[in-house]
């Protein structure tokens, strides 16, 4: 256990210092000033680099092996193709991206900062639920996929015309913000949670790989933009109500 917190700190410190040393360089060669609240900076610091590490070996070594066990076995019983089993699988990988997109701290952060900007008009936990909500259709689309082999750029032509077609019937500050949240969700929890799960399907799949459990981000991304444009045309609509 010691080596693996070993090397999960290992990884999260070679992960920061390129940050910390171009924050540094431009702090000291471009800006030439000195760090204000050195201490505070290396306080915030080493407790930051303390949560990742408990972030990712709790992730690495509890939630990834059990979510890609679970979708392992679902997948398994899915290829029989039996309706219980299939709506077990989409039930299960729908609820899981709800889920992790709940827990992904950035969306916390972008939720908390656009009710401030908006003056409380969007409410965090709105917006939370709008794209967690999301992330769980996409999810499913992006499984319903692979299960009917369809190819991922011509339905992720179709799925940007959809975004395209309703931005145009949304306010410009929903559609920018929904397009960033659909992106920063796909974070640290819920990216690798859903590539392991992807990846496990996948390789139960009739001639499948594990190269097959890929795309399925690309297309779980789309729904959190979608679900966003749609909360707040529900929003507008009750508002005019």
């Amino acid at each position: 256990m010691m080596v693996q917190a070993g090397e999960a700190l290992l990884a999260v410190i070679s992960d920061l210092l390129p940050i910390v040393l171009v924050l540094a360089a431009f702090q000291g060669l471009v800006l030439r000033r000195p760090l204000r609240r050195p201490v505070q900076v290396a306080i915030g610091l080493s407790l930051l680099v303390i949560g990742l590490v408990l972030v990712l070996y709790g992730l690495e070594y509890t939630v990834f092996p059990l979510g890609r066990e679970v979708a392992g076995a679902l997948a398994a019983a899915a290829v029989e193709a039996t309706a219980v089993s299939l709506l077990q699988l989409y039930l299960f990988l729908g609820a899981l991206g709800f889920a992790a997109a709940l827990a992904e701290p950035v969306l916390t952060t972008v939720a908390h900062r656009a009710s401030q900007l908006s003056g409380g008009a969007i409410q965090p936990w709105g917006l939370r639920l709008a794209v967690a909500t999301g992330i769980g259709l996409g999810a499913c689309l992006g499984l319903l996929r692979m299960m009917l082999g369809v190819p991922l750029f011509p339905l992720l032509a179709v799925l940007f015309v959809v975004l395209y077609l309703q931005a145009r019937v949304t306010p410009r500050l929903v559609v920018n913000l929904a397009l960033d949240t659909g992106v920063v969700t796909i974070s640290t929890v819920t990216a690798p949670l859903l590539v392991a799960v992807g990846i496990g399907v996948a390789l139960q799949l009739d001639g499948g790989s594990a190269v097959d459990g890929f795309g399925l981000l690309a297309v779980t991304a789309v729904g959190p933009a979608l679900t966003v444009m749609g909360y707040a045309q529900l929003a507008v609509w009750r508002g005019k109500a």
